[in-house]
C-alpha cells in the first residue's frame, strides 16, 4: 500500500468455491504480470531472487524470520 493512499475496509459474504475461483483468477493474472515483466527485464529470476521475493510476498504468518533482526 502506498503511504497516504486513501482506503476503505468492506465486508462480503462469499461461498467457499467463489473464493476460490477469485483466488486462482488472481493467481493466474498475477503469473502472466510476472511472465510479462520477466520477457521485458531479462527473464527467470535466480534462485536466489525467487527465495526472497517468496519470502517478502509469504502471507505474515508463513514469513521466514529475519536473521540477524532483534525483535
Amino acid at each position: 500500500m502506498v503511504s497516504g493512499m486513501a482506503t476503505a475496509q468492506i465486508t462480503i459474504t462469499l461461498h467457499d468455491r467463489q473464493l476460490q475461483e477469485i483466488r486462482a483468477l488472481v493467481a493466474a493474472g498475477w503469473k502472466e504480470m510476472l511472465a510479462d515483466a520477466l520477457c521485458q527485464t531479462g527473464g527467470p529470476l535466480t534462485r536466489n531472487e525467487r527465495d526472497w521475493a517468496d519470502a517478502l510476498l509469504s502471507p505474515r504468518g508463513k514469513r521466514s524470520p529475519r536473521k540477524g533482526k532483534a525483535a
